[in-house]
């Protein structure tokens, strides 16, 4: 009897078998989904050129970049270095760079670099022919054969150009800036371009300075770290500037490859060795312009810009050796690769170039104490009416 009861009461078992299958199926949908979506994500994800516009001379044109893996370009108001540091750099990958002129035509032959471990590569490149008047150029980046997105202007000067050419701080001289400590870098890396504020009336009056191409060609160099390039960019576009070079804080050693916590702990500490930076690359910049160039700069005696910048004028007009440039570079901070370089380009006479104004926004109550070797020669502002006025009595003579 009881037999007979089991043999007609319904079975449990189809019932779980059919609950197990539809949670398989459903199982291998949803990985099915997840793996369309990264399918579909891979097959977006691109190679994207961050170029940075550049100056120089027509066989001497500097193209730096950085290439980096994304799925989209995002639009330029919404990038933050924090999303900047997360980005996905490409190391160890060759790209071909080619200049085109106005009219879209090639300008010179592709030149092939390789992206260092942090994503950067950088190239000379020499035109067709010389130009006789200033020239705007556009940058092509290809990878495999493929046009990379991302473009940039270079900006190419005769050879008989004299300048003025600026090279302006950003922080504390163009830019507000609260930087007190790591912790407040920290904070402004989540600030977007827009929120960032120029020092009032600055704006107007370097917009209507470096118009190009009959203004002063105006290159931005700062120790504020990599990560900020677009973000200040979208500042800069806001503002209506033209800029021929931007040059910030690039990586530093020991970081590797991520930025880890430790690792940008290490790096913001790195920031500290702002006077071999400016010393080395404001040199390498001249090594890229015309012979008898004369510079304008402007930075903030906030950290080593006075110093920097007459060391780069005592170099130029020969009141400093070499020997004493790298005294000065070991006793206000110079990493040892940095080092290495400057050396490298100290054995290179100085062509005619000069500093013909050092202008520096008074931003702290008692100045850094004035090395005996340095001739202090620079003009203090507070305000863009002032620093308006010290450049009026400079006679400029833009062309």
């Amino acid at each position: 009897m009881k037999k007979a009861e089991r043999l007609q009461k319904p079975s449990k078992l189809p019932l779980l078998r059919r609950l197990v299958r539809k949670a398989i199926l459903m199982r291998m949908v949803r990985e099915g989904r997840i793996t369309r979506r990264r399918l579909n994500r891979a097959r977006t994800i691109a190679t994207y050129a961050d170029l940075n516009p550049t100056l120089g001379r027509w066989n001497r044109l500097r193209v730096r970049g950085r290439l980096l893996a994304v799925e989209k370009v995002e639009p330029r108001h919404q990038a933050t270095p924090f999303r900047d540091i997360g980005a996905k750099f490409l190391p160890d990958r060759i790209v071909e760079v080619q200049l085109l002129d106005s009219t879209g035509h090639p300008a010179s032959e592709r030149y092939a670099a390789s992206s260092d471990s942090f994503g950067f590569f950088e190239i000379l490149v020499t035109l067709h022919q010389p130009v006789d008047d200033r020239t705007r150029f556009t940058v092509r980046t290809f990878r495999e054969g493929l046009v990379l997105p991302g473009t940039a202007e270079c900006y190419v000067l005769p050879e008989d150009d004299r300048g003025p050419i600026l090279i302006s701080d950003i922080d504390k001289t163009y830019l507000e800036s609260i930087i007190r400590s790591p912790r407040d870098i920290v904070r402004m890396m989540a600030y977007p371009g827009h929120v960032r504020r120029p020092l009032p009336g600055m704006p107007l009056l370097t917009a209507s300075l470096s118009g190009w191409p009959n203004g002063i060609p105006l290159i931005f160099l700062s120790g504020t770290p990599f990560f900020f390039k677009r973000s200040l960019e979208d500042r800069f576009y806001r503002d209506g500037l033209t800029l021929a070079g931007l040059f910030l804080r690039p990586p530093s050693p020991p970081i590797e490859e991520e930025l880890s916590t430790d690792e940008l702990e290490r790096f913001l500490d790195s920031l500290h060795y702002q006077f071999g930076f400016k010393v080395l690359t404001i040199l390498k910049i001249l090594g890229d312009l015309p012979d008898g160039m004369e510079l304008l700069l402007w930075g903030d005696d906030n950290q080593h810009d006075p110093h920097a910048y007459s060391t780069v004028a005592g170099w130029l007009d020969g009141s400093l050796t070499g020997a004493q440039v790298l005294d000065l570079a070991d006793r206000y901070q110079i990493l040892p690769q940095q080092r290495t370089e400057l050396v490298r380009l100290l054995t290179a006479p100085p062509r005619g170039q000069k500093v013909r104004q050092t202008a520096i926004r008074d931003v702290t109550i008692r100045p850094a104490s004035w090395p005996k070797e340095l001739v202090y020669s620079a003009s203090h502002f507070s305000t863009a009416g002032e620093l308006a006025a010290i450049l009026d009595g400079a006679d400029l003579g833009r062309t």
